[in-house]
């Protein structure tokens, strides 16, 4: 709800400040404050992109079958 939130604000200029779960039978509403939750979710955006920048590190395992072995 969080990362909806910074997202629809980014559209509108204007995040919103509360989000509402819908849930059970009958229908009960909780309302939750979304501006506590946005900074891990920008922290999270951030460890996501430095991830998708760093570069693949790739290595065969000792016990792999294949090492040393022709394509065949």
């Amino acid at each position: 709800m969080a990362f909806r939130g910074l997202i629809l604000g980014r559209m509108q200029n204007r995040s919103p400040e509360y989000g509402l779960i819908i849930y059970g039978n009958p229908c009960k509403i909780t309302k939750v404050k979304i501006a506590k939750h946005v900074v891990e979710v920008r922290r999270t955006i951030e460890r996501v992109k430095a991830s998708i920048k760093a570069p693949l590190q790739l290595f065969i395992n000792h016990h792999c079958q294949i090492h040393g072995r022709n394509n065949e």
